[in-house]
């Protein structure tokens, strides 16, 4: 982990997110969006695949690294609970990725809902989310898509060493794609 200038912590990681990877290896490319992208290693994976990119990030260092990767059509500087789009653009996939559990409940539902009026029809969101106390569930998160009519393609469960801050210690992730209605 590094310091952002603004003392938030933001991860440096290079590495595309493996299960991103496999389900969008399968999906013929048009429009993502890569929600609380980060440093832009699922952003730029996908542009390289052929995907036109849209990126939401409020950490500054990671918005000059993204530009610094690729050209990005679309960057919304700033809080994704305050992205406006015209509503004539639909993405194809959606990928949040370890950014719900810096949310409140509330607003992380809030988010999820809003996220799924940005969607094409079967359009697939893709999330990845650390299990933490008092932050949203995956159970939370499962229901929310199922009553939105969204159909679970895959999910699993790992769990991960992380000995970039503090000592080494683990952290229960859950991934999971969702085809939206």
């Amino acid at each position: 982990m590094s310091e952002c200038p603004d003392g938030v912590f933001c991860a440096i990681n290079n590495r595309p997110n493996p299960f991103l990877i496999s389900l969008a290896a399968t999906i013929r490319p048009g429009v993502a969006i890569d929600v609380g992208s980060g440093m832009g290693p699922n952003a730029k994976w996908l542009f390289d695949q052929g995907w036109k990119v849209h990126v939401i990030e409020q950490e500054e260092l990671a918005i000059a690294h993204l530009l610094e990767l690729f050209p990005c059509e679309y960057i919304h500087i700033g809080n994704a609970m305050d992205v406006t789009f015209d509503s004539t653009v639909k993405y194809d996939l959606l990928t949040c990725n370890y950014m719900l559990q810096h949310l409140s409940i509330d607003d992380a539902i809030m988010l999820i809902k809003k996220m799924l009026d940005w969607m094409s029809g079967g359009g697939i969101q893709v999330y990845l989310l650390f299990e933490l106390s008092g932050a949203i569930s995956y159970a939370r998160l499962k229901s929310i898509m199922e009553a939105s009519g969204a159909e679970l393609l895959a999910s699993r469960n790992r769990s991960v060493e992380d000995s970039n801050h503090g000592p080494v210690h683990h952290h229960s992730i859950v991934e999971s794609a969702w085809k939206c209605r």
